[in-house]
C-alpha cells in the first residue's frame, strides 16, 4: 500500500493541482486509517480496504468530530476511487453508502474569544527577539484576517501589500483581498526587518511565517503554538484557528458590519455558513437590554 499512497498523493499534486496543505490533510487521513488496519491484523490490499466501515465505527466510539469524520470520508472515498481506477481494487467499498452524523453544537457566543483576551494573548508574545516578534506577527495576522488554518500557513511573502494594508489570498482557484488593520501591517514588518531573515534556512522559502527551523509551519505545529499561548495567557478555551476566525466574524457583527461584509471577508460562497457564524450573536442593545431591564430578566 505504501507505493499506492505515494502515487496518489503524486496524482493529487500533478494531475488535480491541489495544494500542498491539502494534499498533506489526505495524506494523514489514509495513513490514520492504514495504521488502523495494520493493528488488527490486516495485510491484503482488498481486506485493508474492505475495514473501511469498521474504521468510521471506530472513529465514532473515538469521539472524533463530525467534521473530522466528514473529512476522513472524503479523503478515503478518492482514495478508493483512485486505486478501483487504477486495477488496484476490484470494487470501491464506500461506494453508495451513507453515513450517519450527528449535528455539532453550535459555538455559543461565550465561548468565543473575547476582545480582552485576544489583546492578553497578542501581549504575551511581546518580547524583543526573533520569537517574539514572529509570535506577534502570527497572533495578530489570525485576528486582522480570520483565515482558516490551511489558508494561513499558505501565506507568501508576494501575498503581502503592507503599503496598501491587505493580503491576497488564493484559494479554490481564486483570489480574494484581506485587509489588515495597522496593527497587523505593523507587526507583519517589524517580523520581516528584525526575524525572519535570522530564522531563513537554505533552501529559502517564500512562506511568510517560519518555525525556529527555519521551516514553513505545520499544522500541528500552528496548533501547537495557539496552545502554548493559551497556557501563556491563562485562556481555559480551545485556542484553534476557526475560533480565531469565527471569534473575528463575532466582533465584526458587534461593530456593526454587514453581514455580507462578513461574508466577503471569510470567503464563504454561501451566506447560510456566514449566518451559521452568527447564529448566536445579538447585538449589544439587545444583550445589554436583556441583561439589565427588570422585566427582561429570565
Amino acid at each position: 500500500m505504501e507505493q499506492v499512497v505515494k502515487n496518489f498523493t503524486r496524482f493529487l499534486q500533478k494531475k488535480r493541482n491541489l495544494k500542498e496543505n491539502t494534499v498533506l490533510s489526505y495524506e494523514r487521513d489514509i495513513r490514520a486509517f492504514l495504521s488502523f488496519a495494520a493493528q488488527n491484523g490486516l495485510i491484503n490490499r482488498e481486506d485493508v480496504c474492505n475495514s473501511f466501515d469498521a474504521y468510521m465505527e471506530y472513529l465514532h466510539q473515538c469521539n472524533r468530530s463530525e467534521s473530522t469524520i466528514s473529512r476522513n470520508i472524503a479523503s478515503l472515498r478518492c482514495l478508493f476511487r483512485y486505486m478501483k481506477e487504477q486495477g488496484f481494487l476490484t470494487s470501491d467499498p464506500s461506494k453508495g453508502k451513507k453515513y450517519e452524523t450527528k449535528k455539532e453544537p453550535s459555538r455559543q457566543y461565550q465561548d468565543l474569544l473575547t476582545t480582552d483576551e485576544i489583546d492578553r494573548l497578542i501581549n504575551a508574545s511581546k518580547t524583543e527577539d526573533v520569537k517574539g516578534y514572529r509570535d506577534t506577527a502570527m497572533l495578530e495576522t489570525l485576528y486582522a484576517t480570520g483565515l482558516k488554518a490551511s489558508d494561513f500557513l499558505n501565506i507568501r511573502l508576494g501575498d503581502l501589500h503592507l503599503k496598501e494594508g491587505y493580503l491576497t489570498v488564493k484559494a479554490d482557484g481564486h483570489t480574494r483581498y484581506v485587509p489588515l488593520y495597522k496593527g497587523a501591517t505593523k507587526a507583519i514588518r517589524t517580523y520581516l526587518n528584525k526575524a525572519r531573515k535570522h530564522l531563513e534556512t537554505s533552501p529559502k522559502t517564500d512562506v511568510l511565517f517560519l518555525n525556529l527551523n527555519g521551516q514553513p509551519f505545520s499544522r500541528q505545529g500552528l496548533w501547537k503554538f495557539l496552545k502554548s499561548y493559551a497556557q501563556k495567557a491563562d485562556i481555559q478555551k480551545d485556542l484553534t484557528p476557526q475560533l480565531f476566525r469565527h471569534s473575528m466574524a463575532v466582533h465584526l457583527a458587534e461593530n456593526g458590519a454587514d453581514i455580507l461584509v462578513v461574508q466577503e471577508l471569510l470567503g464563504h460562497k454561501n451566506i447560510a455558513l456566514t449566518k451559521q457564524y452568527l447564529k448566536n450573536f445579538k447585538p449589544k442593545i439587545l444583550s445589554d437590554y436583556t441583561k439589565y431591564h427588570p422585566k427582561a430578566q429570565p
